[in-house]
């Protein structure tokens, strides 16, 4: 059983299929998280249809008629395949422009961190005193080191997909 939604728009009169509603979230499991939600339409014939998706994009402007939880007599598992396939491009897309903005955002921490421990690094061998400078310089090289290691892993993101919602469309008058 699927829920079976009637929607009045004569721009797709007759057309029927799925509505898939997909989340992406991208994060690197530290600080940084951004989700996309995109709408996937599928016809009964297995074709993707992305004028018909845009219009998902805006719920306030779709007029609903009808909606019932009806059995439907297609092959849904094999469109949502088809809408699986999609999304996952629709993913990559943004994986590549999103990872890209990152990885510029982290080398220009990385660049800061740098600058901030040279500056540490010139004023802590200013000290007269041998053991202090010493231990200064170890203590502040550990943690130049670990900030390193973590804008390191900071700068890989991971994609995440998954369906959130779906319903049969039937375009009406």
């Amino acid at each position: 059983y699927c829920t079976s939604i009637v929607v009045n728009d004569s721009r797709f009169s007759g057309k029927r299929g799925i509505i898939t509603y997909w989340e992406i979230v991208l994060k690197n499991n530290y600080d940084y998280k951004k989700s996309f939600y995109i709408p996937i339409f599928i016809e009964n014939e297995g074709i993707l249809n992305n004028r018909i998706s845009q219009i998902f994009d805006d719920f306030e402007n779709i007029n609903f008629s009808k909606s019932l939880n009806t059995e439907i007599s297609l092959d849904i598992e094999s469109l949502i395949e088809i809408a699986k396939n999609e999304i996952e491009k629709e993913a990559e897309n943004i994986y590549i422009k999103y990872s890209s903005q990152w990885e510029d955002k982290i080398n220009e921490k990385k660049l800061q961190f740098e600058k901030y421990f040279y500056d540490k690094e010139r004023a802590i061998k200013q000290i007269p005193i041998d053991n202090i400078r010493e231990s200064k310089l170890k203590s502040m090289l550990e943690e130049k080191s670990n900030n390193l290691i973590e804008l390191t892993r900071k700068k890989n993101l991971v994609p995440e997909i998954e369906m959130k919602q779906i319903a049969y469309i039937t375009f009406g008058v």
